[in-house]
């Protein structure tokens, strides 16, 4: 922490991504985690596969800028589909974010984007949006089976921005593990999560009958306490992994024939 302080963590310093620092010892500060995820997005554009699997761009730029000294997140992302658009926000795209406890990466459908995306998930109805996120969650399952501690998430979040500078408010929040969608005789053992699909539909009614600034992501969740390899070189493979698993949804929003 003190080295990063110090401007040690400055460009040029590191150029290859060897996981993320953070852990139970060691505390998540801003300036490494910019570094980190600066390293982390210079690997994952690389990746032949996401664009292949998911038609991400990876040519294009993330964020112009990443600034600041202090804050408890850091974030970046990936166009898909060569979206029309200058503005990321108009188009679904894949987030990539260091939290202070996690990393956390999604498909993220951003309130502003275009409201023909929208309306492709409002026309699979809420059942059909449980089917995909059953979907999701086992294509997960499978490609992350070797990852400990890893959750598959949904995340709803309402916000809302006092000014165009400032941070955002948080209205609400709903995160839902979507192994609480799955079949319960596949949940086995004493600590098996206890399905409750009704978290999802909420999810789903959430989305599609907003008011208010309201984005939904669906990823995974890989805590630095609980999940080794956020601490390797292999968690480039395995946000790929997760980012490829969302494939069904990714083909949804942008209305590819599966």
């Amino acid at each position: 922490m003190r080295m990063a302080a110090s401007g040690y963590l400055t460009e040029g310093t590191l150029t290859e991504f060897a996981g993320v620092p953070f852990g139970p010892k060691h505390s998540y500060n801003y300036p490494e985690a910019k570094r980190a995820l600066a390293l982390l997005m210079q690997e994952l554009r690389k990746r032949k596969d996401l664009k292949r699997e998911l038609g991400a761009d990876l040519s294009s730029r993330g964020r112009p800028a990443i600034t600041g000294q202090v804050g408890s997140y850091v974030w970046d992302f990936l166009r898909l589909d060569n979206s029309p658009t200058d503005d990321f926000r108009k188009a679904p795209h894949l987030t990539a974010c260091l939290h202070q406890n996690d990393v956390w990466v999604m498909l993220c459908l951003s309130n502003a984007m275009d409201s023909t995306y929208r309306a492709r998930v409002k026309a699979i109805g809420g059942e059909g949006f449980l089917e995909l996120t059953r979907e999701v969650a086992l294509l997960m399952e499978k490609s992350l089976a070797k990852v400990e501690g890893y959750q598959p998430w949904i995340q709803l979040l309402q916000r809302r921005y006092p000014t165009q500078r400032s941070a955002p408010i948080v209205d609400g929040r709903l995160e839902v593990d979507l192994r609480t969608s799955l079949d319960p005789l596949k949940r086995r053992g004493r600590k098996a999560i206890h399905v409750q699909p009704i978290w999802v539909a909420t999810a789903y009614d959430l989305f599609v009958q907003r008011r208010g600034n309201v984005q939904l992501g669906i990823g995974v969740a890989f805590p630095y306490a609980r999940c080794p390899a956020t601490q390797t070189p292999e968690l480039v493979d395995h946000v790929a992994a997760a980012w490829i698993a969302c494939k069904p949804a990714v083909d949804l929003v942008f209305g590819r024939t599966r």
